[in-house]
């Protein structure tokens, strides 16, 4: 295996791991969201 082709593959593993974390803070965020306003139903505010 040469260097480019490990460069590349670091790459690419780089890029899943950013586009994965983007997605998992993105749906927390929602999950989150979700949860404060169903909290504000049930009290009624």
């Amino acid at each position: 295996m040469g260097n480019t082709e490990f460069f590349s593959v670091m790459l690419l593993f780089l890029e899943v791991r950013h586009t994965f974390i983007q997605s998992k803070s993105h749906l927390s965020f929602k999950i989150l969201t979700l949860y404060t306003s169903n909290i504000k139903v049930l009290n009624g505010i």
